[in-house]
This record gives C-alpha cells, structure tokens and sequence, in this order.
C-alpha cells in the first residue's frame, strides 16, 4: 500500500510521537509513576518498570535498522507502527485513570507486539546472513512482550477493583511524609495465577524459540514482585497487605523456570550438534569417489556412441 520510504518515516515519526509521550508523562506525573496508587497483589516495586526504557532504548536501535534495511519485512513496520501508537494510547487512557479503556489498549498493545514477534520469527527463519537484525528485533519484542503481559494483567486486575470485586482494598499508607490513598484490587489466589500465566508464557518461549529474553525480563518482575512483600526495600505498598504466600510462590517460579532454562538448553546444544551432524552426512552423500567418477565418464561416453 505505502512505499517503503513512507513505511519509514512513518516509523520513525510514530517511535518519536511513542518517546515524546512517555516524556510527558514522567516529567509532569512523576509521583503517579514512582508511587502508583492502584496496585494489586502481584504488583513488582515501581522502579521494576524503570526497565520500559531499555526497551526504548533497543526500540530506537531497531528502527535505525529498520531505516537501513534497502529491503526490510513491511509487515514488522506495519505492525510495528501500530505498537508504536497504542503505547501513546495506553499511556494517555493510565493518565486520566481510565481503567478499562487502560485494559482495553493494553490488551491491543499486547496483541500488536506478540504478531510482530510471530512476524520476525518467520522472516528470519531461514535468513542465516542477518543475524544481527534478528537478534535486536527478537531480542526487543520478546523484552516488550514480557513486561506488557504482566502490565496487562495488573491492569485488568485494577480495572475489577474499580467496578466493586469483592476483594478491594483501599488502605491509607505513609511515604515521605505524604498519605496516600493506596487501592489494592485482588487478593493472593488471583496474583499467584497471574504469575503461574506469566510462568507458562516463559516456559512455553523457552522451549519452543529458546526465547531468554522473555525469560530474564520475566525473572526481573519477579523480583520486583517479591520486593514488594519485603520490608528490604520500603515501598508504598501497604505493610498489612504483604503476604509470604506471593514471596514464597514467586520463589518457587523462579525455581521452575531456571530448571526449565536448564533442560532448553540441553535441547538447544541437542539439535545444534543433530543439524551439525546431518549436514556432515549430506555432504558425505554428495562425495564422488574416483571409480564413482570413472563409471559417469564410461556411461556418457556409451551414450555419445549410441547418438552417433
């Protein structure tokens, strides 16, 4: 539909309008974003999503790219494109506290970024001479996926806290000497099920792409999550909501995962030294020995004097 040329400033220009919003949104709503006052039961500490701006940083990466490529997958720039756009929307819908219209963008942003992820393991499925371009897009969807799962199921969660759930908390908390009205939706059942979904994402990556940079980014929130529940960083999130259970059962994920790690790896060096191997012996097929060349130049030569 569009010519490349267009596809590339239009990404370019959609990355900036992307990077410009979240600058307004740090710069004016800072408190809002440090100390979040929606918050659910599986919510990581407010300084986990400072790992949104490595994303950008790998995003900006994979546009230049994008913009060198002579002959790049208009399909990425489409998809990317529209990722791009709904990040501004999600961004402007958490502004206003918009709670479903937040889930709603969430859940498109979610669904732009996993075809766009789909898209590039296709594209460079059999493309062993761009390796690095598949390494960034790869490495920077899969880092997005991750965190934008767990973003959305937090933001659903605080979007059935606000019509009434029946386990909704609003807790008056204590930070730098300020109050806080801090509203917890959920409760540990809900969260630990939330973790158990951003589990089997990971595990189900891990084994199939050998995904780990959907794995780590996981792990990282992870962390957040468990910090959340200690007193070993001091958040806003309410002492009396703390709970062992979420420390203890995000411990046992991070467990599971790494025992996952372990055995994906294994079958990753399996099928390497496999492919290896069957290469050898394709190429051994295709060996000629001298008498198999003799026998070839005897039957051309019989055909020749049958012609003539």
């Amino acid at each position: 539909m569009f010519s490349t040329k267009i596809l590339k400033a239009f990404l370019l220009g959609c990355y900036s309008l992307m990077i410009t919003t979240n600058i307004f949104y740090i710069l004016y709503l800072k408190d809002i974003l440090m100390y979040s006052t929606d918050m659910t039961f599986f919510s990581p500490i407010a300084p986990t999503y400072l790992v949104w701006g490595i994303v950008y940083i790998f995003q900006l990466f994979y546009v230049i790219l994008q913009s060198c490529n002579n002959r790049p997958n208009k399909v990425v720039i489409y998809y990317s494109i529209i990722s791009f756009l709904l990040n501004c929307i999600w961004i402007i819908t958490n502004i206003f506290n918009y709670y479903w219209l937040t889930t709603l963008s969430t859940l498109s942003y979610l669904m732009a970024v996993s075809y766009t992820l789909y898209e590039n393991y296709e594209y460079y499925k059999n493309k062993e001479d761009k390796k690095s371009s598949k390494c960034v897009s790869l490495f920077i969807f899969s880092m997005n996926l991750s965190i934008l799962l767990f973003t959305f199921m937090n933001n659903f969660t605080n979007s059935l806290g606000s019509i009434g759930w029946s386990n909704h908390y609003i807790v008056n908390t204590t930070k730098n000497m300020s109050s806080y009205n801090v509203t917890i939706s959920g409760n540990e059942d809900w969260g630990m099920m939330c973790i158990s979904v951003q589990t089997l994402f990971s595990v189900f990556l891990l084994l199939k792409y050998f995904n780990i940079s959907f794995l780590l980014t996981s792990l990282w929130l992870y962390l957040g999550v468990m910090l959340n529940h200690t007193d070993i960083i001091m958040d806003i999130f309410p002492y009396d909501c703390k709970s062992n259970t979420i420390i203890n059962y995000t411990g046992y994920n991070i467990i599971f995962l790494f025992l996952i790690f372990i055995i994906s790896l294994f079958l990753f060096f399996y099928k390497y030294i496999v492919k290896k191997f069957n290469n050898c012996c394709n190429n051994k097929d295709n060996y000629y020995t001298p008498d198999d060349i003799n026998n070839n130049l005897i039957d051309l030569a019989n055909c020749d004097a049958l012609a003539i």
